[in-house]
């Protein structure tokens, strides 16, 4: 659920609780709502219940190696612990790898006999620059992910332009196959978006054969290449999705993209299936890959701590519009709409 939604299911358990007297056992991986709302902390690892105690004594001083590294995971930071953010010089006359003007994406609803449509993105003007990560935020239904998808082609768009590196997306086949070769996606679930019936070297091996951009002979040291270089190591090559772990695939998922050697990264709450520790190491890979790579990404999620985290700008959408768009400083310090 998004941050608001769950910040309202969590008053009604709570007022449930109230009136009812009811006893709560809430199973989560999220601190943040723990924090908020238990009286007590029971903390697992590898089936073993590892630490128990009030929260306030549990979380000020845990006992336990595992409870110590979950707090420390967790990307709630006070404001003058958050890690500096390097500015990438911009060169002059630089062109925005994404420049959205005036995107209007509509569905139709309704049935036979009354027909509407629904503006899912209205009038989004964004751009995004080479190297920059930009995070973009909403509850469930503000167009977060229509507008990921328009930008790389797989919706359609009513009115307005993209256009991916100068280039206007809807001027032709050979300007989409430019943006599908350049472009990739991280999704949510790890599991379903893998192929379960191949090997992860099996998988890789077919992404870099469809984009045709290394020899045949070079595509198995390139496949260990990628997955060194999202930390699985190549005994993973001849594994398959339901033999490992969810932030294992999605480093497998993340190898897949980098495959591609894009220019633009969209992951599309590519963390929110995972627990703190796993969400910590799966950041801290795309910062690393940023960085190493000069990689753009945009970064679509509803914890606003990972982007406050992770990313240089923020967009915060809102009913299909954007609402608000600064540096994330500034957007998390000082909102100035209403909804942010």
């Amino acid at each position: 659920l998004d941050v608001t939604i769950q910040a309202q299911i969590l008053r009604l358990l709570m007022d449930i609780r109230a009136r009812r007297g009811l006893s709560v056992i809430l199973v989560t991986h999220d601190l943040g709502i723990v924090a908020q709302v238990c009286d007590r902390i029971a903390v697992m690892w590898q089936g073993r219940l590892v630490e128990i105690g009030e929260k306030r004594g549990l979380l000020a001083a845990p006992a336990h190696a595992y409870t110590r590294s979950l707090i420390a995971s967790h990307p709630s930071l006070p404001e003058e612990d958050m890690p500096a953010k390097a500015e990438k010089l911009r060169a002059p006359g630089a062109v925005p790898v994404v420049d959205i003007e005036k995107l209007h994406v509509r569905f139709a609803t309704g049935g036979l006999f009354r027909r509407g449509a629904v503006d899912a993105v209205n009038g989004v003007t964004l751009r995004v620059m080479p190297g920059e990560t930009v995070g973009i935020v909403g509850e469930s239904g503000s167009g977060k992910s229509t507008l990921a998808r328009a930008v790389l082609g797989l919706t359609p768009v009513s009115s307005g332009t993209i256009r991916f590196d100068g280039a206007d997306i809807a001027s032709g086949r050979a300007v989409l196959g430019m943006l599908r070769r350049q472009t990739a996606m991280v999704f949510q679930d790890p599991y379903n978006a893998l192929n379960p019936h191949l090997t992860v070297g099996k998988m890789l091996a077919e992404v870099l054969r469809v984009q045709g951009k290394i020899e045949t002979a070079q595509i198995p040291a390139r496949c260990g290449e990628l997955l060194d270089l999202v930390g699985l190591g190549r005994a993973f090559l001849d594994r398959k999705p339901r033999s490992m772990s969810g932030g294992q695939c999605q480093r497998a998922g993340i190898a897949r993209a980098l495959a591609v050697d894009p220019k633009l990264i969209i992951a599309d709450e590519c963390v929110a299936a995972l627990d703190v520790t796993i969400q910590a190491q799966i950041v801290e890979l795309f910062r690393e890959l940023v960085e190493r790579m000069s990689l753009t990404l945009l970064f679509i999620a509803h914890d606003l701590a990972i982007v406050r985290n992770l990313c240089q700008r923020v967009v915060v959408m809102h009913r299909g519009v954007v609402v608000e768009e600064g540096r994330s400083e500034e957007v998390f310090s000082r909102p100035k709409h209403a909804y942010t």
